[in-house]
């Protein structure tokens, strides 16, 4: 398996291990914040990708005919496109949110890097390291990233991007403070594209607003 395809380097699955302790696999955020995060990262993939764009704020349809895709994009990329009108990213933050979770969950945890294991709360779950070199890495990348600024590939600063995005600079481990990581996170979503900024930003103010009203909710296509 390449670099390319391994499961752990699919955005919104670095997002998912970053935001969950390798040793407890408790979340490092709450569900609103780390599902916002997790959709934000399929939105920026898919972007990159070309498969779909920002306009006016709304996510629409990118270039038709783009190859390939895996289950995880493909969910979400048919979810949009059997909508008859284009929304906002905070319409699809709240509509694919627990579903998207689910999905690079089950990813992760079928590929052998994580396990589920039950919380001690509830019904909540818990998803600790069963490889820890690859459930650790993604962190230990944007970490070296965010103390050198200059090596911060695209992926990398959308991951930190949307780490600011969501109140998660806790999740890394950078000496000089949350203060300085604010800093340092926002002057690296500074150096976006266009589009990918429109996305994180859409992404924060959804977070900071809370979810969206169940009336506001869309149906997606089935998992």
């Amino acid at each position: 398996m390449t670099r390319a395809n391994r499961p752990q380097d699919k955005l919104a699955a670095r997002i998912f291990l970053i935001l969950h302790d390798p040793f407890s696999g408790k979340a490092a955020v709450g569900p609103t914040a780390m599902r916002c995060a997790i959709v934000g990262a399929e939105l920026a993939e898919l972007i990159l990708a070309d498969r779909i764009t920002m306009e006016n704020d709304l996510v629409v349809m990118g270039r038709a005919g783009v190859p390939g895709s895996d289950e995880i994009s493909a969910f979400v990329v048919d979810s949009i496109s059997r909508q008859s009108g284009s929304y906002g990213v905070p319409t699809w933050l709240a509509a694919i949110g627990d579903a998207l979770y689910e999905l690079v969950a089950a990813r992760l945890v079928g590929s052998g890097i994580l396990v589920r294991s039950r919380g001690l709360v509830g019904r909540t779950h818990r998803y600790p390291a069963a490889n820890l070199l690859a459930a650790a890495g993604p962190r230990v990348r944007l970490e070296h990233m965010v103390r050198k600024p200059r090596e911060c590939d695209v992926p990398g600063a959308v991951c930190a991007a949307l780490l600011g995005a969501v109140g998660a600079t806790g999740a890394l481990e950078i000496d000089g403070g949350r203060r300085s990581m604010r800093r340092t996170l926002a002057a690296i979503a500074e150096t976006l594209p266009a589009d990918l900024r429109s996305m994180v930003m859409s992404v924060e103010v959804a977070h900071e607003s809370g979810t969206l009203p169940p009336s506001l909710r869309l149906r997606p296509s089935t998992a």
